[in-house]
């Protein structure tokens, strides 16, 4: 039983179902407390997740050592081949398949829905530098660092790594399920909750 509360997947699924349950439920002073840690931590993962690209591209390129050039070349060539296709096949199965699966549905309702709940105040935490750069910035330093060495600033990374890794388990990962709480409680309260899942539901 303990490793099953100690298991990420189950966590996310009850913190769903828990939001679904007490959205209509909770009074809307008690409901506003997780919108506005909802918007903390929203902000917090957009400042983390260009570190956390750093962090852990920029040592794992530097230990390949020579051969980090090529293998990045094959690795970036296949993971935008495999996007492209994904993205062409996606298109062109919801054009054939989407229209008779939401025929009948009215999406309008959830943009016309309540507007969700207010957090009490929110603290705007600016990334360093957004995604693109992030990766433009791990990939210079980790090919530098395989190609030209540089034990210090290769230490550096590592221990930068071991930063980053800390964050997401001891930080990231235990607020998720209560995030996610937040997300489908606000979705509730603003009557929009039944209407996605239905169509979530067919869509997959």
């Amino acid at each position: 039983m303990k490793k099953l509360f100690n298991n990420l997947l189950f966590k996310v699924v009850l913190a769903i179902f828990l939001g679904i349950l007490l959205g209509g439920i909770l009074p809307e002073s008690i409901s506003r407390v997780f919108a506005t840690l909802n918007g903390l931590f929203d902000q917090l993962l957009k400042f983390l997740i260009p570190l956390i690209i750093v962090g852990l591209i920029v040592p794992s390129i530097a230990k390949l050592g020579d051969t980090a050039g090529k293998l990045l070349l094959i690795t970036i060539a296949l993971a935008y081949g495999s996007t492209i296709f994904a993205g062409v096949s996606s298109f062109a199965i919801s054009k054939i398949v989407f229209p008779s699966l939401l025929a009948g549905q009215n999406i309008s309702s959830v943009a016309e829905g309540d507007s969700g709940l207010e957090a009490y105040f929110t603290l705007d935490i600016p990334p360093l530098f957004d995604v693109m750069s992030a990766l433009a910035i791990a990939f210079l330093l980790g090919i530098g660092l395989a190609k030209k060495g540089g034990i210090t600033l290769f230490k550096m990374a590592e221990d930068f790594e071991v930063i980053i890794t800390f964050l997401i388990e001891k930080l990231i990962i235990p607020l998720l399920p209560i995030f996610i709480f937040g997300i489908f409680l606000d979705m509730t309260y603003a009557g929009k909750v039944m209407v996605i899942l239905n169509v979530f539901l067919k869509i997959i």
